[in-house]
C-alpha cells in the first residue's frame, strides 16, 4: 500500500529531548518506521526548511517550511496544499494519514478532484484551545473517515466533539522492543539511587514537580533529559536549576539537555526507576520506553500513562498535581529493590504483549482498509 504521512505541526527526527520534540513525535516515528519495515510504500511531509531526503530503503522524507502556530494558519493550508498537490501529480497515494487537522484540511484540498483516504491522528494534548481553531478542528475531525486515537482519554475527548463510534478507533502506542530492551550499555553512574525524567524541563513535562519531590527523597539524585543543549540560554532549565536549589537538591539535579535517540536507552537502563509528572496530559511513551527497558515507573494517572501503566504492577501511577502523592511513591519504589525488580519485568511483559510494532502495524493496516472501504461507499 503507497501511504502519506502528512504533520503539520511534527517533526519525528529532531533529537529526543530538544523544546520542538515531544511524545505525540515520538509516536509519529514509530508510525513511520513500523509502515516503512512492514513493506509500504511511504511518502512523509513535516515541517521544516524545504528540499527532502532519502533515508536509505525506508520513507522518502519531504521538508515543507509551515507554522501551524502562526497567527494566519490559512497560509500553512495553502503551503501544504501546494507542496501536496506537486507530490500527487503523477501518483496518488492509497490512503493518507494525517497528523493536526491543518495537514487534514491540505490533504482534502490536494486531492479534491479525486478524493484519497483520510486517516487522522490526534492527540488530546494538542486539541486547539483558540475558540475558532478549535471549531474548525472539530469540524475536520468529524470529516475525517477514520480518526485514531492512543488512549481511552482521548477517545472519551474525541468522541465528545462528535466523531462517530464507527469512525473513531484506539490504535496502540508502540516500541521498538529491540533497541529499548533490558539488555544493553547503561550510562555510567555513582552510588546514589538514580530517578531519571524524560518529559523534558518546561512545566508540561513536569520537572517541577519532580525537582520538589526530590528534597524529600534522601540521597537520590535526579537526571533530566531535555531542553535546549548546554551553554544556550534555556530559560526552563534556569528555572528548574533555581527551583533545585531552593528546595537544597542543587547538587543532586542534573540537566542533560537533548538526548539523542540512540543515547536514550542507555540513559534509561542507568535509572533506578524513571519518573513523569506531567500535570494534564503525556501520550505514554516515556513510560512505555521505560518498560521495555525493564525498569520500574512512577507516572501522573494523565493520558496515555493511565492506559499503558498498571499500577502496582508495572510501576506506580499517582493523582495528577498531588506533590505529596508523587513524593510518596518515588520513596517507596527506590526503598524496595525487589518491587523495581518486579515493576520492570512486569513491564517488559506488558511490552511484549501489547506493545510491539507488530501490534501497531496490525491495527493501522485494519484502519487503512476501513477507510478505503468508507472512500469507496
Amino acid at each position: 500500500m503507497h501511504v502519506a504521512v502528512v504533520s503539520s505541526s511534527l517533526d519525528p527526527w529532531t533529537t529526543p529531548g530538544r523544546p520542538d520534540w515531544c511524545g505525540r513525535a515520538g509516536h509519529l516515528r514509530e508510525v513511520v518506521d513500523t509502515l516503512a519495515a512492514g513493506g509500504h510504500r511511504v511518502d512523509v511531509v513535516v515541517p521544516g526548511r524545504p528540499g527532502h531526503v532519502v533515508e536509505g530503503s525506508g520513507p522518502v522524507v519531504h521538508r515543507v517550511p509551515v507554522d501551524p502556530a502562526a497567527p494566519d494558519p490559512a497560509a500553512a493550508v495553502r503551503t501544504l496544499t501546494e507542496h501536496l498537490s506537486g507530490l500527487w501529480r503523477d501518483r496518488r497515494p492509497d490512503v493518507v494519514h494525517v497528523h493536526h487537522w491543518i495537514a487534514a484540511l491540505a490533504a482534502r484540498q490536494a486531492s479534491a478532484d479525486a478524493p484519497v483516504p483520510v486517516v487522522q491522528t490526534v492527540h488530546g494534548g494538542e486539541l486547539e484551545s483558540d475558540q475558532d481553531r478549535s471549531a474548525v478542528e472539530h469540524a475536520v475531525l468529524r470529516g475525517a473517515d477514520q480518526v485514531v486515537v492512543t488512549s481511552s482519554a482521548d477517545h472519551h475527548a474525541v468522541k465528545g466533539i462528535g466523531v462517530r463510534a464507527d469512525r473513531l478507533r484506539i490504535v496502540p502506542l508502540a516500541v521498538d522492543d529491540d533497541e529499548f530492551h533490558p539488555s544493553g550499555p547503561a550510562l555510567r553512574r555513582g552510588t546514589r539511587p538514580r530517578l531519571v525524567a524524560l518529559g523534558g524541563a518546561d512545566a508540561e513535562g513536569g520537572a517541577d514537580r519532580v525537582v520538589r519531590a526530590l528534597a524529600t527523597v534522601p540521597d537520590a539524585e535526579l537526571l533530566v533529559a531535555g531542553g535546549l543543549p548546554a551553554g544556550a540560554d534555556d530559560p526552563a532549565r534556569a528555572r528548574l536549576y533555581t527551583l533545585a536549589r531552593q528546595h537544597g537538591v542543587g547538587r543532586r539535579v542534573r540537566f542533560l539537555g537533548p538526548v539523542e535517540r540512540a543515547d536514550v536507552p542507555r540513559l534509561i537502563r542507568s535509572a533506578d526507576a524513571v519518573v513523569n509528572a506531567a500535570p494534564r496530559w503525556s501520550t505514554g511513551i516515556a513510560a512505555l520506553e521505560a518498560m521495555a527497558c525493564g525498569r520500574a515507573v512512577v507516572t501522573a494517572a494523565v493520558g496515555g500513562n493511565a492506559d499503558v501503566v498498571v499500577d502496582q504492577v508495572c510501576g506506580l501511577t499517582v493523582p495528577p498535581r498531588d506533590d505529596r502523592a508523587l513524593s510518596r511513591g518515588l520513596r517507596e519504589v527506590l526503598s524496595r529493590e525487589s518491587s523495581r525488580i518486579a515493576f520492570g519485568a512486569a513491564g517488559r511483559n506488558r511490552v511484549e504483549v501489547a506493545f510491539r510494532r507488530s501490534h501497531l502495524a496490525r491495527a493501522l493496516g485494519e484502519v487503512f482498509e476501513r477507510a478505503c472501504l468508507a472512500g469507496t461507499g
